[in-house]
This record gives structure tokens, sequence and C-alpha cells, in this order.
């Protein structure tokens, strides 16, 4: 489905260099506030049970339980609960930038212009890390 008026924009390449300095950017301020040891909400729990290999209050999340265990013996120099907020932290900021590539997918079709889509699909990959981070609530 193919129109003559609407410019090809499905053949361009997805940007994995801008998405990269998303999650990198990300990456920074979840670094920046990362929480030295347990806090309060779930993190406690999900580190305890990512060094126990148990289950959390449903719905569990086993993935990031068995991966959190993994990346907990790796020699990263700090105790294990920030370790496993280390591993929190650049998995979300990976999300961010996967998050940049949909985004900037999904405009394709309503914003012509790649740099304008672009900068929407940032600035909404960057809304969350943001919001959740520079709130009352840090982990």
């Amino acid at each position: 489905m193919t129109d003559p008026l609407t410019p090809d924009v499905v053949g361009e390449r997805p940007p994995y260099l801008l998405a990269s300095f998303v999650a990198l950017g990300a990456l920074t301020l979840y670094v920046l506030t990362l929480a030295p040891t347990t806090q309060y909400w779930d993190a406690s729990e999900y580190i305890t049970a990512a060094h126990a290999l148990g289950i959390p209050h449903p719905p569990g999340n086993p993935l990031f339980v068995i991966l959190a265990h993994a990346w907990g013996w790796l020699p990263l120099g700090a105790d294990y609960a920030r370790r496993i907020n280390l591993f929190a932290a650049v998995t979300s900021a990976a999300a961010a930038g996967i998050w940049f590539l949909i985004g900037e997918r999904w405009l394709r079709a309503i914003v012509t212009s790649a740099r304008r889509r672009r900068l929407v699909a940032a600035a909404g990959a960057w809304s969350a890390p943001r919001r959740s981070r520079c709130g009352t609530s840090r982990w």
C-alpha cells in the first residue's frame, strides 16, 4: 500500500546511534540517582529474590530475577544491593533506547520530517526516565 504523495519513509534506516544516545543519557540519569542500598517499595524484595533465586510478589518477574542473579555475580566492586540497582538502571536505560526506536518508527507515517520525528521520539523516550528519577520516589 503506497501513496504517491507520501514520501518513502519506510525505507529509512532506524536511527540506532540516536537510540544509543538516548539510552546513554537515561543511564547517566539513573546512575546519578542510584540508591546505594535497598530502598522502600519493591527494591528490597527484588534484591532478595535475585540473591536467593526466589519469587517476589505476583507476577514475580522471573526473567528479571534470573538475569539479576547472574548480574549479581559480576565483580563490580560494590555490594550486592548496589549491583542489582545498577542492573535495573542498565535495563531501564536500554528500554528507553528501545522505546525511542519504537516511537520513531510509529511516527514515520505521521511526521515526515526525520529531524522533527526523532526529536518527538526522543522526548517521549525521555519522559519516563526523567519523571521516575526526578520525582519524589527514588530507588
